[in-house]
């Protein structure tokens, strides 16, 4: 039995987004779901590695910490949406995609507010 067990429910998106590392670079991805408390990002092999090089073990404690940017909606130019995130976890989904799973710390201007008016549209 597969039960759900967060808090918000997922809304599957198709949004362009970018990851600022803290190193300065930038991987740029597609937002496949979303919820109030996080998202999901789907990248290829190469951007994953730059994110939590193979070999690496994730601890929340210690996570990667990249700034999204996040273009909401289906709307002509899309709402920017500014957020510092937590890495959550990196899985492989096949040969060369990745997803990428990030909890919201921090959203920057009214940030929260748009993201949440297009999960409710």
């Amino acid at each position: 039995m597969n039960v759900e067990r967060r808090y918000y429910p997922r809304t599957s998106v198709d949004w362009p987004a970018e990851l600022r590392l803290e190193s300065g670079e930038s991987i740029r991805g597609s937002a496949t779901d979303a919820s109030p408390a996080g998202i999901q990002i789907a990248c290829d092999g190469h951007d994953a590695a730059r994110i939590l090089p193979p070999g690496s073990t994730l601890i929340l404690a210690t996570a990667p910490r990249p700034i999204l940017r996040l273009g909401v909606g289906g709307t002509e130019p899309a709402a920017q949406v500014e957020v510092n995130c937590r890495l959550a976890y990196l899985r492989r989904v096949a040969q060369d995609k990745y997803h990428i799973g990030l909890l919201f710390v921090q959203f920057s201007g009214d940030g929260e507010r748009l993201l949440e008016n297009h999960l409710e549209s």
